[in-house]
């Protein structure tokens, strides 16, 4: 899949209607109503009607309706790299309000003037090494709830990686060009 830098953001572990996820990763709302009314305000403050949004897993734990009038309110087109909550509720393979639903896979970036393409390999889970590591190919993933005070895999990670989870990035989807300038650093200083 191709996509125009100035169009892609990525974001994992939302944990829509999650109502225990605010206590075990110490999120600061007082009800899973608040999270998910924040959840949505910062995806639409952020990403543009005709944008494109890269999750990689862990969208909602609820079922099929509320998930629709979640994915309903939520601007973008919406493609899921499945999370291991994913798969608990069965997510089928052709869902509505999603362009697809994979495992994992490649996207390539383009258009951007310091990077014309850049390929990322996009999987809830932070792996050691992925296809096209060796060639620069960057690694975005979720699933461990990486928070500002605190990230548990940060001796073993690649500088080619982040977590692009909510946790880690103030419940917000990050941007091509917010995750390009947090790769370049880590990439000369060490990762986060």
């Amino acid at each position: 899949m191709r996509i125009p830098y100035d169009k892609v953001f990525f974001t994992s572990d939302t944990h829509f209607y999650h109502k225990n996820i605010i206590k075990y990763c110490n999120r600061p709302f007082d009800s899973v109503e608040q999270m998910n009314e924040t959840l949505i305000t910062n995806w639409n403050n952020t990403v543009p009607l005709d944008g494109v949004v890269i999750l990689m897993g862990d969208f909602a734990f609820a079922g099929g309706d509320k998930i629709k009038a979640i994915l309903k309110q939520l601007n973008g087109h919406k493609y899921l790299f499945l999370g291991n909550h994913d798969h608990q509720i069965n997510f089928p393979r052709e869902y509505p309000y999603f362009e697809s639903v994979e495992e994992q896979g490649v996207i390539r970036v383009e258009g951007d003037p310091e990077i014309p393409t850049q390929d990322i390999f996009c999987n809830h889970y932070p792996m050691i090494s992925w296809d096209g590591a060796h060639r620069g190919t960057w690694q975005c993933f979720g699933h461990i709830h990486t928070c500002k005070e605190k990230n548990m895999i940060k001796e073993i990670q690649s500088p080619n990686q982040y977590d692009v989870g909510v946790d880690f990035n103030d419940y917000t989807p990050v941007s091509f060009q917010k995750l390009k300038e947090i790769i370049t650093k880590q990439n000369l200083y060490g990762v986060l």
